[in-house]
């Protein structure tokens, strides 16, 4: 995805968004279950997404990249 926003992005455009981690992060029980239930029928594919995967996509494509985690929520920012 960083990659196709890049593509259609002007040099040095803020790119932010946020998404759900489900490994090493503190999540509730309701959380995990939604988690598990939204995984089991496809709507998600985050059972191996993790901070530090994250990142490495991230900087991968953008640059300045930051993460603020909140609970299982990462918000992200980068520039292309």
């Amino acid at each position: 995805m960083f990659e196709h926003v890049k593509s259609v992005a002007n040099p040095g455009a803020a790119v932010f968004g946020a998404t759900l981690l489900h490994a090493g992060v503190d999540s509730n029980w309701y959380a995990r279950t939604v988690m598990k239930w939204n995984n089991g029928r496809g709507i998600f594919s985050n059972i191996d997404d993790d901070a530090e995967g994250l990142h490495g996509a991230l900087s991968h494509h953008l640059d300045e990249v930051s993460i603020e985690i909140v609970g299982c929520v990462a918000l992200f920012a980068g520039r292309t």
